[in-house]
Parts: C-alpha cells; structure tokens; sequence
C-alpha cells in the first residue's frame, strides 16, 4: 500500500467519522422531541482494505416510551387552557448515543495521528 493510498484512505475515514457525528448528534439534539425516531449508522469495510464506507443510516423505528405531557389547547370560546395527554417520547438511547459519540471521536482522533504521521514521513 502506497502512502498516497494511506492517505486517501485516511481522510475518507475522517469524513465517515463526521458523518456517524452527525447522526449521533441529530439524535442527542431531538432527545427530547416527542415522537422522535433516531437514527444509526451502519458502516461496511471496503474490500482488499480499501478502508471503510457508510453502508446504511437507517431510522430506527421502534417506539418510544410513553409519558405525560402538558400541552396548549384554545376552547371554542378562544380561551387556551392546559391539558394534559399520554404521547410517545423519542426514541433515543443516551448511553449508546454517547458511547457512539466517544467511538466516534476516537476513530476521527486515529485517522488525524495517521494523517500527521504520513505527512511528517513525507517531509
């Protein structure tokens, strides 16, 4: 393997890495959405280790817990009043969004020492 192709491959992980971020935060960011589904990044090794690519984010579509909510509500009369409703919260795991968080950051800081390194060996 070339360093040039070290090197391309290096960065690609970067970007993959930006993109799990990204999902991971869209679901820490709608954690407290009602309704919300999260979502989760599958990745797939390339072949004769060419690295990795995003193979899927897909929804996960399982429900959310139910909980009490408190919401606005306008009478005939043109009063709002509170009332209270059972809704499904999100669908967000904290814990494994933050593992997946830390996994992340971890993968990213990996390829930017082996991108460092390839440069320092490169003069």
């Amino acid at each position: 393997m070339s360093i040039n192709t070290a090197m391309n491959i290096a960065a690609k992980a970067l970007s993959i890495a930006q993109s799990s971020m990204d999902v991971t935060s869209n679901n820490m960011a709608n954690v407290n959405t009602e309704g919300f589904k999260s979502s989760r990044t599958t990745l797939e090794n390339l072949p004769d280790r060419a690295g990795v690519r995003v193979q899927e984010i897909r929804k996960d579509t399982s429900p959310g817990p139910l909980v009490q909510s408190v919401r606005p509500e306008k009478t005939p009369t043109g009063q709002t009043t509170q009332v209270q409703a059972t809704v499904q919260a999100s669908n967000t795991d904290v814990a494994r969004e933050m593992v997946s968080m830390i996994t992340d950051q971890r993968a990213f800081e990996a390829n930017v020492a082996t991108l460092r390194t390839q440069d320092k060996m490169l003069g």
